[in-house]
């Protein structure tokens, strides 16, 4: 059995760039492509750390040795239906090796209680329909709904922009 209090969470630093990155690149490998992230630390350096950060990290830590063992990535959104900000959960992740002691809950925790401190009142995330995690956040009080999500990448972004077909 695993004690959950051997773990820590806390907020992200700009010394854990580096962590970050491993931890992302974790999370793309359990999604079954590895090697596909190509987040650099100075990506999230700039992005999470600079003066007017987009994204915000909290990491799960061994108490006795630091070695990180999951983290969650969120960024703001916002909900024009309601007219208030939004608190998007792009990423979480937990090590297979310390499943089950407490550490994703103990995430969205700290996230929840970020959303609140700065007066948010909703929080989102997308699942792939594969993922085991979807009755994790159901257990929390999220509302599993169909994807409704549409992506544009890079080169069908450019020719959207100049306003030529795809």
């Amino acid at each position: 059995m695993i004690d959950p209090d051997s773990f820590a969470v806390r907020p992200a630093v700009a010394a854990d760039a580096a962590t970050l990155v491993a931890q992302t690149e974790a999370l793309a490998a359990f999604h079954g492509k590895p090697g596909a992230a190509t987040v650099t630390a100075a990506d999230v350096l700039r992005d999470g750390f600079g003066p007017h950060p987009l994204i915000w990290f909290w990491l799960a830590e061994e108490r006795a040795t630091g070695r990180a063992v999951g983290y969650i990535q969120l960024c703001q959104g916002y909900a024009a239906w309601l007219g208030r900000p939004t608190l998007v959960v792009n990423n979480l992740f937990v090590d297979e090796s310390v499943r089950g002691a407490g550490l994703g809950r103990r995430l969205m925790a700290a996230a929840a209680g970020f959303a609140r401190g700065r007066g948010i009142e909703r929080m989102e995330l997308h699942v792939v329909d594969w993922n085991p995690a979807r009755q994790f956040y159901e257990a929390m009080g999220f509302q599993v709904m169909k994807d409704y999500r549409c992506r544009i990448e890079r080169a069908a972004l450019d020719r959207l922009a100049a306003g030529t077909q795809a």
